[in-house]
Parts: structure tokens; C-alpha cells; sequence
């Protein structure tokens, strides 16, 4: 069946081996994939080690896609042996024109504010801040506060504030040449924002078109860190389709803010006689809810284990620029103000103000604090069925 994928996305490429329409496991089977122009792409041919299975008979190989792969039409041509005897398939997958609009592509025109995210993640997204055209390869991913250079384009890790915005929190004025400079500052927002993602499981920065990879252990739900729209969902080797007809869920986060915190894959079974948990769907049969081929039942349905990384989600993550809550940005602020003070009192963990008061900075301001307590996600429930 002819597939669809954008840059960056991931492909299942599917082979069905059987004769006479009598699934089997073959002995030998190897994928070949050629791009649009007739070329066999990096990494194949891959032979039978390299394959997942779903199945007696039923084997798929998960072709992750670059994200500077080339539009159009790719060709997945597999052939093996079976009981002896020669069998061989081929199916067409169609790579977007479009691809996902965040992810980072060569030789492409970039506009200022611009966001993307590399091709291979370093865990920050970057802005651009020079107009331009991008290089023929990734530039150097500086994490650091720093402008890199891209083709004529340039970029720095994208914030959600600016040095500014924590200078006229503190009531400062520019020195280029001191700990209140664009760069001092910087790094302070950094540090803040890596420190409050981890201490609250989310993605706070706005990071499109990445790549995450999850292990499920066939739970029915799993906490992800703040998804804000998916572009797709693979699980165990399928790609889901969202409901009313697909097999996930996204569930926001309590305010509704404009991210998911948890997918989840079928209801939870609350019937201690052990009713199956498709029943909770008045469409179970119209779904094929039953089927040991749907998604939901693959691994065993309740046998508790799954392959590592066995789901993979490609989208949004964070917020969108400008639309972050205003919970965020003011503990923000005070914790880069915080680590730009804290120089000062490195000794005695206190510094004295100019109208002669006593700062404490040996713990976290209050506002960082609340935020974490109020803000701290992971997994809630464990599904026991």
C-alpha cells in the first residue's frame, strides 16, 4: 500500500511473505529503496536482521527519513526466499513537498524569526537573527548563547526571553562589558530554561518537528513532555491515525494550554472479571478493536513488555513563540535574574542590596519554586490492563 511521510517523519516499508497466499517465514528477504531520481538511498540495502515482525509472514522495516530528503516518489523493492522458493514485492512511498515546516533544510531560504531544529537534535531549538540562505550541510549547533553562521543566514538558541526582558526585570542597563551583557545574561536564560524542563518533565521551548522516542511496556498511557501538535505516531512499527478512527489519544494538559501531556492507546479495564478493555468503545467491532492485527493488541495486548523505543512521535513539542503562559515567563525571569546575581554571594550566599538588604541566594527564589510544584508532570497512572 503506498505510503506518505514527511522529512524527518518515519516509514514502515512493508513486506508480506507468503505462497499462495499462506504466510511464512522466509529465510532470506532484503529491502532496497531507490529516491525519485532513480538512486538507491544511503543505508540500503538491508537484509532480514534488519526487520521487525508483527506476525508470521508479516515483516516491516522502519525507514527513518532524513529531514534534507528529496521530494517525491521512493520505491521499496524487497525480495527473499521462502520454503525454497523466490518471492519479491514492491510499494511506493511519497515524500512530502513540504515536509515538516520546522525542521532545518539546506539551501533553503530563512527570513528573520525564523525557528528550526537541526537534523540530528542537540536538544535546543535556534532563531534566526540574519536573513539569508542556508548552507549546502548542518552548521555547528552551538548551544551555547553564540551566533552561528549558516550560508548567509545566522542563528542563535531560540529563548523565550531575551537578556532584555531579564535586565528591565532587574531594573539594569546594558554593559557590554559586564555580567549584565547579552551574552552573560544568555546563558543565564539557558540555564534557567534546561533547569525547570527537567525539573517539570516539559518541553517549555517551542521545538518543531522533532523527533521523540518513547517506551511503552504496552501501557495504555504514557506521560509525554508537552506535545503541542503531532505530525505523526508510530507504535510498534504501525503508524496510527488520531481518532475519531485512529488508535491514540492526545490529552491535554488541566488548564488547557495548547499542549498534550499524555497519549494514550485504549481504555483502562475496570471490570474485575477481566471484560476486555474494547468493549468500553461502542465501535469495537466496526474498529476491529478484537483484531490481534489492530495496533492497540500488538505484543499481547497485556503481557507487560515492549521492545525499547517501540514509540516514536514526530511534531511540535512546547509552545509556540508568543504563546507561552504568563506563568512561565516571570519565574523565567527571576531565576536567570537569580544566577545573574549569584556571582556576588558565591562566598557567603547572601548579597546586600544598595538600600542596605540582605539577599539570601544559598535556595531558589520562591517563584521558581511554586512553579516547579505547580508545574511537575509524569507518569500519573499505571495501566493494569
Amino acid at each position: 500500500m503506498p505510503g506518505q511521510v514527511n522529512p524527518g517523519g518515519m516509514h514502515p516499508w512493508p513486506a508480506t511473505t507468503e505462497i499462495n497466499n499462506t504466510p511464512g517465514t522466509p529465510t532470506a528477504l532484503t529491502l532496497t529503496v531507490t529516491d525519485p531520481l532513480g538512486n538507491v538511498v544511503a543505508g540500503f540495502p538491508v537484509s532480514l536482521a534488519a526487520f521487525g515482525t508483527s506476525g508470521v509472514g508479516l515483516y516491516f522495516y522502519n525507514w527513518f527519513v532524513s529531514a534534507t530528503a528529496l521530494p517525491g516518489t521512493y520505491t521499496g523493492s524487497w525480495s527473499g526466499t521462502l520454503l525454497g522458493l523466490p518471492i519479491s514485492a514492491s510499494d511506493t512511498c511519497t515524500v512530502g513537498t513540504s515536509g515538516c515546516a520546522g525542521s532545518w533544510r539546506a539551501l533553503a531560504a530563512y527570513n528573520l524569526g525564523d525557528i528550526v531544529t537541526p537534523t540530528v537534535s542537540v536538544g535546543h531549538s535556534f532563531v534566526c537573527t540574519k536573513a539569508g540562505t542556508s548552507g549546502a550541510t548542518d552548521p555547528a549547533w552551538v548551544t551555547r548563547y553564540a551566533t552561528i553562521t549558516d550560508g548567509s543566514a545566522e542563528w542563535h538558541v531560540y529563548t523565550i526571553i531575551s537578556p532584555q526582558d531579564v535586565r528591565d526585570y532587574m531594573g539594569l542597563d546594558t554593559d557590554a562589558n559586564s555580567r549584565y551583557s547579552d551574552q552573560t545574561i544568555g546563558s543565564h536564560i539557558l540555564a534557567a530554561t534546561v533547569y525547570f524542563e527537567r525539573a517539570t518533565n516539559r518541553h517549555l521551548v517551542d521545538r518543531p518537528c522533532s523527533t521523540l522516542s518513547f517506551t511503552t511496556m504496552l501501557r495504555a498511557q504514557i506521560p509525554i513532555p508537552a506535545l503541542r501538535a503531532a505530525t505523526s505516531v508510530t507504535w510498534g512499527g504501525a503508524i496510527l491515525t488520531a481518532p475519531p478512527n485512529g488508535g491514540y489519544w492526545l490529552l491535554p494538559d488541566p488548564l488547557q494550554t495548547g499542549v498534550f501531556l499524555s497519549i494514550q492507546f485504549r481504555a483502562y479495564r475496570a471490570d474485575p472479571g477481566g471484560a476486555p478493555s474494547y468493549l468500553s468503545d461502542s465501535l469495537w467491532f466496526d474498529k476491529a478493536l478484537d483484531s490481534p492485527f489492530y495496533p492497540g493488541n500488538y505484543g499481547g495486548g497485556y503481557a507487560y513488555t515492549s521492545m525499547p523505543s517501540d514509540l516514536v512521535i514526530v511534531g511540535d513539542w512546547g509552545y509556540a513563540p508568543g504563546q507561552e503562559p504568563a506563568d512561565i515567563l516571570r519565574p523565567l525571569k527571576a531565576l536567570a535574574a537569580f544566577d545573574t546575581q549569584r556571582p556576588v554571594s558565591i562566598l557567603a550566599d547572601v548579597a546586600i542590596t544598595p538600600a542596605g538588604g540582605v539577599l539570601n541566594y544559598s535556595s531558589l527564589p520562591a517563584e521558581a519554586r511554586d512553579f516547579i510544584a505547580a508545574n511537575r508532570h509524569g507518569q500519573q497512572v499505571v495501566s493494569v490492563g
